[in-house]
C-alpha cells in the first residue's frame, strides 16, 4: 500500500500507513485497525454465526464488494455449487466477518469504502488468518496486484465470466479435483 500512495504521490496517506504500523510495531499487537466485532444483525450488516469449519462439499466463502451488480454476479455462479455465502457491502463490514469466523475463500474487491481490500489482506496476514483470497479489480495497479499476490492472493480482473470463477474458486477449494496442488497466483 505504501508502494502505491507513493507512486500517487499521495504523502498523507503514505505518513498516516507509518504512523498506523509505527503504533502497531509499539503496541506489539500486530493490528493496523480498530475494529469491533459485536455482531449487529439487526440491521442486515455481519453478525457471526456457527463458527465451525464446512462440510466436505459446502464451503462458507465471503464476497466483499461494493457494487451490488458484482456480488449479484459472483452469488449467481456461487450458490449453485452449494456454498455458503456471506455477503459484505463494505470494507468495514468485510474485516469485521473475517475477524469473526473462518472462511474457506474470501473474494475481496480491491477499492471499497471504510477498508479496501488489500488493507483488508494485510490485517489477515497480520492477525495469522489464512484463507485463501481471491483480489478483484476493475482497475488495479500493478503494484497493488504485486502486494496482494506477495501476501498469497489470487488477482482476478473485473468484468470476468462464469467460467473463470467457477475454475478458479475449483482450483483453491478442491486442488485434487483440477489436478494442482495449489492455485497459482495470476
Amino acid at each position: 500500500m505504501v508502494r502505491h500512495y507513493e507512486n500517487r504521490g499521495d504523502d498523507v496517506r503514505v505518513q498516516r500507513l507509518y504512523e498506523r504500523l509505527q503504533q502497531a510495531a509499539v503496541l506489539k499487537t500486530g493490528q493496523f485497525f480498530r475494529v469491533s466485532l459485536e455482531p449487529t444483525g439487526a440491521d442486515g450488516s455481519v453478525s457471526p454465526h456457527d463458527a465451525t469449519p464446512a462440510e466436505s462439499d459446502q464451503f462458507r466463502l465471503l464476497i466483499a464488494d461494493d457494487e451490488p451488480a458484482t456480488r449479484a454476479v459472483l452469488e449467481r455462479i456461487l450458490e449453485p455449487l452449494g456454498h455458503d455465502l456471506m455477503i459484505a457491502t463494505d470494507g468495514g463490514e468485510a474485516l469485521r466477518a473475517m475477524l469473526a469466523m473462518p472462511f474457506d475463500l474470501i473474494f475481496l474487491d480491491i477499492f471499497m469504502p471504510i477498508h479496501s481490500g488489500l488493507d483488508i489482506l494485510y490485517r489477515m496476514r497480520a492477525e495469522d488468518i489464512q484463507s485463501p483470497v481471491i483480489i478483484m479489480s476493475g482497475v488495479a495497479h500493478e503494484s497493488m496486484v504485486r502486494d496482494a499476490q506477495a501476501l498469497g492472493a489470487v488477482y482476478l480482473a473485473k468484468p470476468f465470466d462464469t467460467e473463470t470463477v467457477t475454475n478458479l474458486v475449483t482450483r483453491i477449494l478442491h486442488p485434487s479435483r483440477s489436478g494442482e496442488d495449489a492455485p497459482p497466483a495470476d
